[in-house]
């Protein structure tokens, strides 16, 4: 059961940071389809190279310490 649930809150938390990336371009997301608000910062394009290594980045750093505090426990 419990490999369930870190199965679940890794898709959980992997499909959130995906919508925050793309709330970041000018596409936007819409969250409460089929009404037509997208919600959007406009701070940068999907192609923007440096943009996308950054988030990439920040995603390894991310996992890097999850995996050190999984290694660790939690308190």
């Amino acid at each position: 059961m419990r490999l369930t649930t870190f199965g679940f809150f890794v898709g959980f938390v992997a499909v959130g940071a995906h919508l925050l990336g793309d709330v970041l371009t000018p596409a936007g997301v819409n969250l409460f389809w089929p009404w037509g608000r997208e919600f959007s910062l406009y701070l940068t394009r999907a192609d923007n190279t440096v943009a996308n290594y950054g988030l990439f980045l920040l995603g390894v750093f991310a996992v890097a310490a999850a995996g050190v505090l999984a290694v660790q426990g939690l308190p």
